[in-house]
């Protein structure tokens, strides 16, 4: 299966409430068939024209994802905080009486938890699945128009999400874990 087809069906079964917000993968590869149309002609653009012409489409792009990605850190960070809050209620609520309704609250937290962490894990895969995307068209970029002798587009430094989410989703995998540890600790007492 070609990459294309198998990150449109990635996003659509797995993504979908996000597919708007996804490297924009088959438009890209469009616009290099364009740009090597481009260079075929008899007044073609210089080489440096055609790379800078790209290097714009592809910084937006790469630009919409990483805010959306960062957009959803902050989300995550907002619902972190407050489900700490709803756990020191139940804690709360454990110390000063038992009962039916103490459980349902317990278990009401850990769904949200889960449903937490399972938000996380697809962010996680839809930054790979977007970093692979750039690198793929950086790769058919090379290929179709740069010479050998030419410096790779590859080498160039673009921010992508990957970088960030190392960080960001470590940070909060690091910060749910403690405040897993910190709610058993807690719920024992």
């Amino acid at each position: 299966m070609k990459f294309g087809k198998l990150f449109r069906a990635t996003v659509d079964g797995r993504m979908p409430q996000w597919k708007a917000f996804v490297v924009q993968y088959k438009e890209l590869k469009q616009a290099i068939k364009k740009l090597v149309a481009k260079q075929r002609t008899p007044d073609a653009a210089s080489p440096d024209g055609l790379v800078a012409s790209f290097t714009q489409l592809l910084d937006v792009e790469v630009s919409r994802v990483n805010n959306f990605y960062m957009d959803r850190i902050e989300e995550g960070v907002i619902i972190l905080q407050l489900l700490r809050q709803e756990s020191d209620g139940v804690v709360a609520a454990a110390a000063s009486s038992s009962g039916l309704s103490l459980a349902a609250q317990r278990h009401a937290c850990k769904q949200q938890l889960v449903t937490f962490h399972l938000n996380l894990l697809i962010l996680q895969n839809y930054v790979a699945l977007n970093f692979m995307a750039v690198s793929k068209i950086l790769k058919k970029f090379d290929k179709q128009l740069r010479s050998h002798s030419e410096p790779s587009t590859r080498q160039r430094s673009w921010i992508c999400p990957s970088i960030a989410v190392r960080r960001s989703a470590s940070w909060l995998r690091t910060r749910r874990r403690s405040f897993m540890r910190w709610r058993r600790s807690h719920h024992r007492r």
